[in-house]
């Protein structure tokens, strides 16, 4: 205590009630004041806050997640901040409005017993969904391009580019898509690690089906073409291509013999009158009938062709 000014300070050095009195003279007389009990308070503990949750892997614009903090002490965390993004404060979800980087902090404001905590957590969300694009295919009213790394498939609008919607693998058996053929109605997806082919409706981006029987032959498929009859299969891991009927789904043909010339066969195009196949390790292009028939070969040097990796056709030229 001063002696000057009654100002009691000093650092506690353990807890509890503490009773004193305090004397306070004049020239004159001496005045003994009222007793005074000080309580000190425990000191406030550490607290920290982390993020259990993971956000989506691949988060784009019209998504959502669901955030979760605790803090060691038990005691809630709120959630605020990730600016131009719509986040209920008390479902506590995050609703990505627009691409940009969403920043969630997490705060623990502390009370009597605990220090207050924060820790952020950043989120980069896209607009597009595009990850690493693979292939892209148009029916002249939607563009639709496979994501390899996020095994999703992005929808576009033809005439504006706008995004329509971002169809995620997980619900349509996407495993490392590779390449997309769209033939008016339907949109037709191969699934190189999947050994699969995922089959959608065009104009709302609902699943058919996903074909992945192993009487289809698919190993590895790289390139899938549709003409509206018939979705043709390129297998580079099995050296064949795969016909399906359009309209159902069956199995049309596994089309396989050394006669054709498939050779790791990367790449496929089918216009309606021809199929045309890609040889990527043969240097050739093999040209089968509509019907699967084999119609040419083509390897001469006069080709030029040199690990041939795409091919597609308007009819008229290759």
């Amino acid at each position: 205590m001063n002696a000057s000014s009654g100002l009691l300070a000093g650092t506690p050095t353990q807890q509890g009630s503490f009773s004193f009195q305090v004397e306070a003279e004049d020239a004159a007389t001496g005045t003994i004041g009222p007793s005074t009990t000080i309580t000190v308070a425990p000191a406030a503990e550490h607290q920290s806050v982390t993020f259990t949750s993971s956000p989506p892997p691949d988060p784009v614009v019209g998504g959502s997640y669901t955030p979760a903090a605790p803090a060691t002490s038990g005691l809630p965390a709120t959630f605020t901040r990730c600016q131009l993004h719509g986040l209920h404060p008390f479902r506590r979800v995050v609703t990505f409005t627009t691409a940009g980087t969403c920043v969630i902090d997490a705060n623990q404001g502390g009370n009597s017993s605990y220090d207050p905590a924060i820790t952020e957590q950043s989120i980069a969300v896209t607009k597009y969904g595009l990850m690493l694009p693979d292939a892209v295919s148009s029916d002249g009213k939607h563009v639709w391009v496979v994501n390899g790394t996020s095994d999703s498939l992005t929808e576009l609008a033809a005439s504006s580019g706008a995004r329509v919607a971002v169809i995620d693998g997980s619900t349509y058996h996407f495993a490392d898509p590779d390449t997309v053929s769209s033939g008016g109605t339907h949109v037709w997806v191969a699934n190189n690690a999947g050994n699969s082919v995922t089959e959608l409706v065009a104009s709302t981006g609902k699943l058919v089906r996903v074909i992945s029987a192993s009487k289809f032959a698919f190993n590895h498929p790289s390139s899938v073409s549709s003409d509206g009859t018939h979705v043709w299969v390129a297998n580079p891991g099995a050296n064949s291509v795969t016909d399906i009927d359009a309209a159902s789904g069956a199995l049309t043909k596994v089309i396989s013999a050394s006669s054709f010339g498939l050779d790791q066969p990367t790449s496929i195009a089918a216009d309606g009158t021809h199929v045309w196949v890609a040889n990527y390790t043969g240097n050739s292009v093999t040209e089968l009938s509509s019907t699967g028939t084999l119609v040419h070969l083509l390897s001469a040097a006069k080709f030029g062709f040199d690990g041939p990796d795409g091919t597609s056709s308007d009819r008229t030229h290759v």
